[in-house]
């Protein structure tokens, strides 16, 4: 991040556009994203290799995926939730305090939110130019609960996507975003869910022209979740070091669905994003809907 201090506010512009896909698309679609690309470029492609956990720490918790569909899906006539209300979406800095990721906490509520298709145009350009494999695996690769394979009907949608906040250790080892979308109702939310799980059970392994890119693609065990919450989750890996591990967990109710992505070189752990996951699953279900 492009500055250290907690509750800081930036512009439209300096959004480190995170994981394996922003950096270099921001620099090629959204300008003055220079310091923070360079940043985690280091981190995602670069040679350095972290002081790692355990390897019994690194483990992904085996099981069955999560449903793309909630025990009891929240309904409304029409969406629950508008966008006078995305601040209450933003997580609880809390909750990252005991994994060591609230060193630096940086906040973009005050920026625009971006169109879906927007975003898909910029990441599909990024996807071609490293050629990109399969369709399906476009999955792991947006930032944002958008198009999860390529060709998909977002290159069209107005719908819009709200970057909220992101968590790191001092060392930016480890960084969690945050990411919005608010559907038109309760079943296109749900309906993005399914194509996530869909594209996720496909795609096994990523193929770009980066030699460090993290390729290997799994569907993550089901998390413990209240009755109208469902989430979906994807982890890419490649071997050990900078940005190794990229986790993406979709968490959907009624019509809003967050995304959460976790870059790490180890020192966060399985079990840590599934606790985030899960704390803010919960959070999540705590808010009331708007009608």
């Amino acid at each position: 991040m492009s500055d250290h201090s907690p509750d800081t506010k930036t512009n439209r512009s300096a959004w480190p556009w995170g994981l394996f896909v922003g950096v270099l698309s921001a620099a090629l679609v959204v300008g003055g994203t220079v310091g923070a690309a360079g940043a985690l470029v280091n981190q995602l492609v670069g040679s350095f290799v972290s002081e790692q956990p355990s390897a019994s720490d690194q483990a992904i918790q085996p099981g069955d995926p999560g449903s793309p569909t909630a025990v009891a899906p929240l309904e409304c006539e029409g969406p629950c939730f508008g966008s006078v209300g995305v601040r209450d979406f933003m997580n609880d800095r809390t909750m990252f305090t005991d994994v060591g990721l609230d060193n630096r906490t940086v906040e973009w509520m005050t920026t625009s939110p971006f169109p879906v298709s927007e975003l898909y145009a910029r990441d599909l350009a990024v996807w071609d130019q490293w050629g990109g494999q399969i369709d399906d695996c476009f999955v792991a690769f947006t930032v944002g609960p958008y198009a999860p394979f390529v060709g998909h009907s977002d290159a069209a949608d107005d719908d819009e996507i709200w970057y909220l906040i992101a968590h790191s250790d001092w060392e930016e080892n480890s960084t969690a975003y945050q990411s919005l979308r608010l559907f038109d109702d309760t079943s296109a939310a749900t309906r993005h869910m399914a194509e996530v799980a869909q594209s996720a059970a496909t795609c096994a392994e990523q193929t770009t022209s980066l030699t460090r890119f993290p390729g290997n693609v799994s569907q993550l065990a089901a998390l413990e979740l209240p009755e109208s919450v469902a989430a979906v989750g994807v982890v890419a890996e490649s071997t050990p070091g900078r940005g190794w591990r990229v986790y993406s967990w979709d968490v959907q109710r009624g019509n809003a669905v967050a995304r959460l992505q976790i870059y790490t070189d180890g020192t966060t752990t399985d079990q840590h994003v599934r606790a985030i996951a899960e704390k803010y699953a919960a959070e999540l279900a705590s808010i009331s809907p708007e009608r």
